[in-house]
């Protein structure tokens, strides 16, 4: 399975198209990612995604890339998800009062 989400920043009249998640599959699709993203808007490439122990380091959207963030991807998912969550809810109380809404029915001015 192939995942790439990308996004473009233009700064200084400069574009920055940033690869977020994976760069799997790259021998399928880095000749046309180059071609008609980096090269037509002459932009940078930065990469923010998880790598494995294994991860091709030799892969050409690595070695593209004047920008890399990384990160180790765990075995297993949930313990990210875990961090994730209880660093969103650090500062937040333990339930939440959410007032005039109704999770089924939308907002509601006047509750009965």
């Amino acid at each position: 399975m192939f995942h790439i989400f990308f996004s473009f920043y233009i700064y200084n009249e400069n574009t920055l198209v940033i690869v977020l998640s994976e760069t799997r599959a790259h021998e399928l699709t880095f000749n046309n990612f180059k071609k008609n993203v980096i090269d037509e808007l002459d932009a940078d490439l930065c990469l923010y995604i998880g790598v494995t122990p294994h991860y091709d380091y030799n892969n050409p959207f690595y070695t593209l890339a004047k920008h890399r963030f990384l990160y180790d991807e765990p075995e297993d998912f949930s313990v990210a998800f875990d961090y994730a969550y209880r660093y969103i809810q650090k500062n937040r109380p333990t339930y939440e009062c959410l007032k005039n809404t109704n999770t089924i029915y939308n907002t509601i001015q006047y509750p009965k």
